[in-house]
């Protein structure tokens, strides 16, 4: 009897100091009371629905991953790595590596992460998770646009017969990997829709830009788009689109498969965003 009371005064006692530390912290309490579930494996993931009897697979719809657990949402899946990458180079805090049976927790211990990182982490995975649910029915969202596609400052209408789609790239060296942002817009600006892609086992940045072309043109097709103006920031590429008859690059085959896909289009332009 004693031993069971021990053992829940100090279940309660842990309780009581997440809760202690989640409060501390510098985020919305909606935030807050999500990072609780979060703590507690209340987030129906499919992985936990799969356990329930509620969905017949477990894997995750985004990345095709054959767990869909909290973990793998927060800081596995592609859109997560992405998400936590373009953090680092926006802010320059990165995601530290976490214990995979505690990681809930350590990214609230101070001991562990500073406060005002994990405020920003909690954050981060509140937008991720929302993300997460609103692509799972059906919405086209972009979580985190590229730096230099977020803004029209600067930007070029087309005219009212013409989508513009303006696409960018960001590559990292060290890793190898790159991450492809494509927008498309209206006359007036408006956004009519957008998505990034994660890639991994990039060789260098001109393929990456290469990538994020051939990624706009898939997505304004799949968009029912007839009149595309397609701009990218990679003067190279656009120079190797002009004389793509006579070019032998390493992104040729890209290349040759954006030129497959222009004849969806009724016009094509693609330029420089000078």
């Amino acid at each position: 009897m004693v031993s069971s009371e021990r053992n829940g005064n100090q279940a309660s006692s842990s309780g009581d100091i997440t809760w202690d530390r989640i409060w501390k912290l510098n985020v919305p309490l909606k935030v807050r009371v999500f990072w609780w579930r979060v703590i507690d494996g209340y987030l129906p993931t499919n992985q936990e629905l799969h356990r329930r009897h509620v969905e017949q697979l477990a894997r995750c719809e985004t990345c095709g991953a054959a767990d869909e657990s909290i973990r793998h949402v927060m800081l596995e899946c592609t859109m997560a790595r992405m998400f936590w990458w373009q953090t680092k180079e926006l802010t320059d805090v990165k995601m530290p590596n976490l214990c995979p049976s505690t990681w809930a927790k350590d990214i609230i211990d101070p001991a562990v992460v500073c406060p005002k990182e994990a405020s920003l982490f909690l954050r981060g995975m509140w937008s991720i998770w929302h993300s997460r649910n609103r692509r799972k029915h059906g919405e086209d969202v972009v979580l985190v646009q590229l730096q230099q596609i977020r803004s029209t400052s600067g930007w070029r209408a087309p005219s009212s017969e013409v989508m513009k789609c303006n696409v960018d790239a960001r590559f990292h060296p060290d890793e190898l990997v790159a991450a492809a942002g494509v927008v498309i817009r209206g006359e007036h600006g408006q956004m009519i829709g957008g998505k990034s892609k994660w890639y991994a086992s990039v060789p260098n940045a001109l393929m990456a830009e290469a990538l994020a072309c051939r990624d706009g043109l898939l997505f304004a097709q799949s968009r029912g788009v007839v009149n595309l103006w397609l701009e990218t920031d990679c003067q190279v590429l656009v120079r190797l689109w002009e004389d793509r008859v006579k070019q032998r690059s390493e992104v040729s085959f890209i290349l040759r498969e954006m030129a497959e896909l222009s004849a969806s289009f009724v016009s094509l332009t693609l330029s420089f965003a000078n």
